[in-house]
């Protein structure tokens, strides 16, 4: 049973190193010049459009510890000392400082800030923060295409950065001092009422000595359980007095937050303007209308004054007057409610530490609670076993005074410890500021021209390759054969052109690879002949998908070699009406041929058109001059008749055909005669037309016995074959 049309698809070439080789070796004599072309086209756009580009560069030391006078208590551990150097660099790029560096004249008047749609953005892409070497040492630099302006900028971010680092620094130990003094003096009054306390108390004792207040902090710090729980709650206590004084400052400033800066909200509002749908279709429309205009100017003999350019300008005002009004319309509507969401962004950042903080000082009031729990319980142990009730009730006076000694001492510390240290060294320092950049950062983009060279010098061969792999030729015989009914027979090399001027080596060569065609095309014909079921085989149509696969060349070979190896005689037919090519290769007449007997009205006879004996038991049948459509030459039963004419005077026939999908009078022939040899050319045949052409074939009922690849390469034909040269060959 027949095998059914559409099986055995042939495997898709993947796209890999075989398939590149393939399409290299293919396309490289037009892919080369061609990139070369397109790269130094490319390469010089690049340099064309290239505008040089200055960078200026500041050097700041950014310290991981605070820089300390006296006082080394707070310095930063290293995992908060990481995090403050990643913050001063998104400080330094933020709109909190290019604000203010756009709001210096001699800043907002440069030609270059004048012409960005959106200064913060444009400032922030040109600006790097780079560390050197994960060390202490940035570097600031900023790229223009002035170097003025590269310098300028470059030294005004660095200032205004300072400025709020150092506003800010000031601003909050300023108030932090301010709450803690203000603590200080009420813990002072307190002080008074309990050395009146304890005076009161000694008095009634009798004791007139008074304990010194150093006295009373050495012996807080004794070793003594009660001891220890007083230290632990002054420490507990001072700590959060200072948490309480923070949160008043942020409490402060949640109630009464600045306003944004004016230039990020303007910054913001641009770009939602910039981004709505209303306004990129205006700037889309007005684009298209000065295009218009350009090319009515061009082509109008009165320019600028054609009527139809006059009405075109007319439009592009009205477009932006409407541009200019839906920019109005958009930032009266957008900018409240950007103002509006940067605050409640700001108020809410601002909740966020306040409520950390509550938390904190709720877990110390809460640690004083317990300490002062097990403070009173070790009291009352130690009250049972006393007889005097009133050396025991001074001497928890005298505690109470000690540890409101220790805790005013402290606070009067951490006073005297951030005044101090206020005038410490910054943790920011300027090394060197940006100076005057003499040369452009790069004269010549060789990276930019390099890169762009080698896209342009491979993209003609990335097309090549996405063709071959798109049109899937076939590269080796193994593509071929993968259907069990389409065998792989013989792989023949490309027929040899005689060298000219004719020189020893050459024709040294010329021979080597004609005797290895030879080789190739007797293999073939000994398979065939030899081959089971070969003994009915008489009339063999050799047939192609498409033109330009070998098929005339290894019919023609083929029949020489038949004759030669059985040394009876054999006809070639030139079956190809249409474009016959026999006649061309063996030098032979054209007429009268095949199309005279099929298609005359003479009653020609066989004989008398058949070449006979032109290489040794070889007669050739040309195909002669059509006067008619081949159908109607090739009509019904005449090409039988000729063919069993012709069985009883030759052992062989070979017809050379026309190719399967070009015409359709290459199914006739292949219909009529014993089988068929579909011929398939190396790295120019397409699988799915070799495919197409079996398909086709086999739907008509043509016999397929196998595939001949040919047009493969000598030294891969000698390398899988070798070769072994004839009694007198060279």
């Amino acid at each position: 049973m027949p095998e059914e049309v559409g099986q055995g698809s042939p495997p898709a070439t993947p796209l890999g190193p075989s398939l590149a080789w393939h399409a290299f070796c293919r396309w490289w004599h037009l892919c080369i010049p061609t990139g070369i072309l397109l790269a130094s086209a490319l390469a010089a756009g690049v340099w064309w459009g290239f505008e040089p580009t200055y960078v200026a560069e500041a050097w700041l030391r950014i310290e991981t510890a605070n820089p300390f006078i006296f006082f080394t208590e707070g310095r930063a551990a290293a995992a908060t000392a990481d995090r403050f150097e990643r913050t001063q660099v998104e400080l330094i790029c933020s709109p909190v400082v290019l604000d203010r560096v756009l709001e210096q004249p001699e800043i907002a008047s440069l030609p270059e800030v004048l012409t960005m749609v959106s200064p913060v953005s444009t400032l922030e892409s040109k600006l790097s923060v780079e560390s050197e070497n994960e060390s202490d040492l940035f570097r600031v630099r900023f790229e223009s295409p002035v170097a003025r302006n590269a310098q300028l900028i470059a030294n005004a971010v660095v200032k205004q950065y300072l400025g709020v680092q150092d506003d800010e620094e000031a601003e909050r130990t300023r108030r932090i001092v301010e709450l803690i003094e203000a603590e200080v003096r009420k813990r002072s009054e307190e002080l008074h009422d309990l050395r009146s306390t304890v005076q009161s108390l000694q008095d009634e004792i009798g004791i007139d000595i008074a304990v010194p207040p150093n006295e009373l902090r050495d012996g807080l710090r004794s070793g003594s359980p009660l001891a220890e729980l007083m230290r632990q709650l002054t420490s507990s206590q001072v700590e959060r007095e200072v948490l309480v004084a923070r949160l008043t400052a942020y409490q402060e400033t949640l109630a009464n937050p600045p306003e944004p800066a004016a230039g990020r909200v303007d910054d913001m509002v641009d770009q939602v303007v910039e981004e709505s749908v209303e306004f990129q279709q205006l700037e889309q429309d007005l684009a298209d209308k000065w295009r218009l205009l350009r090319e009515t100017i061009r082509f109008a003999s009165l320019g600028d004054k054609d009527p139809k350019a006059v009405r075109i300008q007319t439009d592009i005002r009205d477009l932006q007057r409407q541009k200019e009004e839906l920019r109005s319309q958009l930032e009266a509507r957008m900018t409240p409610s950007l103002q509006a969401r940067m605050a409640r962004q700001r108020r809410n950042e601002l909740a966020a530490e306040i409520a950390q903080m509550q938390i904190n000082i709720e877990i110390h009031e809460t640690v004083e609670a317990y300490l002062k729990q097990k403070i009173e319980a070790h009291r009352n142990g130690e009250g049972s076993d006393r007889s005097d009730a009133q050396s025991t009730r001074l001497q928890y006076a005298r505690s109470d005074l000690a540890r409101a000694e220790e805790v005013f001492q402290r606070l009067l510390e951490r006073v005297d410890m951030l005044k101090t240290e206020s005038r410490a060294p910054s943790r920011i320092t300027v090394l060197r500021p940006a100076e005057l950049p003499l040369a452009p950062e790069e004269a010549i983009p060789l990276k930019a021209m390099s890169a762009a060279g080698l896209g342009g010098l491979a993209l003609p061969f990335l097309l090549a390759l996405l063709w071959e792999f798109r049109i899937q030729r076939v590269t080796t015989g193994s593509q071929i054969s993968h259907h069990p009914g389409l065998p792989l027979l013989a792989e023949v090399p490309t027929l040899p052109c005689r060298p000219w001027p004719t020189i020893a080596r050459s024709s040294n060569r010329f021979e080597s690879q004609r005797a290895r065609f030879q080789d190739s095309v007797h293999y073939l014909c000994r398979s065939l002949l030899l081959s089971e079921g070969a003994s009915d085989l008489q009339v063999l149509a050799v047939t192609s998908a498409v033109s330009g696969e070998g098929k005339t060349t290894l019919a023609s070979q083929l029949a020489a070699s038949c004759a030669l190896y059985c040394q009876e005689r054999v006809l070639l037919i030139d079956g190809d009406m249409r474009n016959p090519r026999i006649g061309e290769l063996l030098d032979t007449p054209e007429s009268p041929g095949l199309a005279d007997l099929l298609g005359g009205s003479n009653g020609a006879a066989a004989d008398s058109v058949i070449i006979k004996e032109h290489l040794g038991l070889l007669d050739i049948l040309p195909a002669g001059k059509l006067d008619r459509h081949p159908h109607a030459v090739l009509r019904a039963g005449k090409l039988e008749k000729l063919l069993e004419e012709l069985r009883r005077c030759y052992r062989y026939i070979i017809i050379d055909t026309p190719p399967v999908a070009g015409v359709g009078e290459a199914l006739t022939i292949c219909r009529s005669v014993d089988a068929t040899l579909l011929c398939v050319r190396q790295d120019w045949s397409r699988q799915a037309q070799v495919q197409m052409a079996y398909e086709r074939l086999l739907a008509i009922g043509a016999r397929t016995i196998g595939v001949v690849l040919s047009g493969v390469s000598y030294k891969r034909y000698a390398s899988a074959y070798g070769f072994y040269a004839a009694p007198g060959a060279k």
